[in-house]
């Protein structure tokens, strides 16, 4: 039970720490922002430097720690791949870098952008490689062939960034109208109720997971049967606990700020 009960802290404290470096990294967005509205070439510049540095920095401190590129796939580097790499704000800066590059081009050419149909099966094509090679990268150390300290290093310094930048496609295609049928599904209106639970269900999560965790009797078997079960009965669990945290508490503050934003802004439009 002790065990358990630290592996839970650890949990809820990897979470606490994940919501501290959102908000570090939305604070140094702002600055992003305005550096870019200013002068797009010297924000180009700037992101792009400041990407690659934190890039470059995250696979250094990797490869010095040898940080495994999974907890799950070295159980005892647990401890160091929290401190070094999980809990750090350099190892999260790349995605909101392609994030704020994307939503800037978005705004600039108000979602609207001609693109010839090879180029976008090549966005697609490279898209679709890069959120493929993050997810089934880990297959071969999965299997048993653990990556050596370099290849983990590379691995821990660019999936998240390669990650991002195939959603930040995904976003941008479908924004400027040439999605298809993936931006037909993805606007499926049955998605929108569940859109507005997201982030609460991310709150959530961890805790429903440490709990599951700390009432097991018995050993866990990973097999791909059982993975899919808990997968889908953690899914819908914190989806009904995200739905009561957000009619008690989102839904009320949104309420709130609309009630007094809103008069606010139809007054200046008025004026």
């Amino acid at each position: 039970m002790r065990a358990m009960d630290q592996n839970g802290s650890r949990k809820n404290l990897a979470q606490n720490c994940v919501e501290r470096i959102g908000g570090k990294c939305y604070s140094m967005s702002i600055i992003t922002i305005l550096r870019v509205e200013w002068s797009p070439l010297y924000g180009g510049i700037l992101s792009v430097l400041v990407f690659t540095g934190l890039t470059v920095g995250t696979g250094v401190i990797s490869s010095q720690h040898n940080i495994v590129a999974s907890p799950v796939l070295g159980a005892s580097a647990y401890v160091d791949w929290l401190k070094y790499y999980y809990m750090v704000p350099y190892c999260r800066a790349g995605p909101y870098i392609i994030g704020i590059i994307t939503g800037y081009l978005l705004r600039k050419n108000q979602c609207k952008a001609k693109i010839e149909w090879y180029w976008n099966a090549l966005g697609w094509t490279v898209a679709t490689a890069c959120c493929m090679s993050t997810l089934y990268g880990l297959y071969g150390a999965a299997q048993g062939s653990p990556m050596d300290s370099v290849t983990a290093a590379i691995y821990n310094a660019l999936h998240r960034s390669v990650w991002a930048f195939g959603v930040a496609w995904l976003i941008f295609s479908c924004a400027t109208g040439h999605g298809g049928i993936i931006n037909s599904f993805l606007s499926w209106g049955a998605f929108i109720p569940l859109s507005r639970l997201t982030y609460c269900a991310y709150l959530v999560h961890p805790t429903v997971l440490s709990f599951y965790g700390a009432t097991k009797r018995n050993n866990f078997f990973y097999t791909d049967y059982d993975y899919v079960y808990h997968f889908l009965g953690t899914l819908v669990i914190s989806l009904l606990c995200a739905f009561v945290l957000s009619i008690a508490f989102e839904a009320p503050m949104l309420g709130l700020e609309k009630a007094l934003v809103t008069p606010h802004i139809k007054h200046k439009k008025r004026n």
